[in-house]
């Protein structure tokens, strides 16, 4: 599985490549924002709040946006019971991340709907604790994000944005976020 990931990662950024070298490209350091969310893992973990931060890196070709940012979310649980007592655990993930956003082009909307695929650097840790031990691993991965949402328009430096995202290894999550990003000059 994880071959069959990074085969259709590059897949994917082959091809925003190739159109690149057709187009002319604007990338650069064009915004910058925040968002907060909703992110449900994979059972047995109940859902938590995450958040992050957005970097607008400029365009690759015309209504293809590029995308990277910074994930956070964080989740303690009761794991099992002895007589002893209760064991917790802790799980937590942060996810750096690339993406290439296609913009679905609307004529004369401030909405501007996007559907997009990237490649995450997933940083996980889990802690757990027991009435007679403690321990921890932390482990790293790559996996594929997909992405799917919504810009809204408020000026020309200032958009609004709704999106479900679903990540793959680390621990598998999908995450519903809403955010604000801030654009650096044109």
């Amino acid at each position: 599985m994880k071959k069959l990931n990074t085969i259709t990662v590059l897949l994917i950024f082959s091809l925003l490549i190739s159109n690149a070298i057709y187009a002319q490209t604007d990338i650069g350091f064009k915004g910058i924002g925040g968002k907060l969310g909703y992110v449900s893992p994979e059972d047995p973990i109940e859902s938590t709040i995450g958040f992050g931060a957005v970097f607008n890196l400029g365009q690759i070709i015309s209504s293809v946006k590029l995308d990277a940012g910074i994930d956070y979310w964080s989740k303690k649980y009761e794991s099992g019971s002895t007589y002893l007592g209760t064991w917790e655990t802790t799980l937590s993930e942060i996810t750096i991340y690339a993406l290439g956003k296609y913009y679905i082009p609307l004529s004369n909307s401030p909405i501007r709907p996007y559907g997009g695929a990237g490649l995450g650097f997933v940083i996980g840790k889990v802690s757990i604790d027991t009435p007679v031990y403690s321990d921890s691993e932390t482990d790293s991965d790559f996996g594929i994000r997909l992405v799917g949402g919504a810009d809204y328009v408020i000026s020309p430096n200032l958009k609004v944005f709704a999106e479900v995202t679903y990540h793959t290894n680390g621990t598998d999550f999908i995450g519903i976020f809403a955010g604000v990003m801030f654009s650096i000059g044109k």
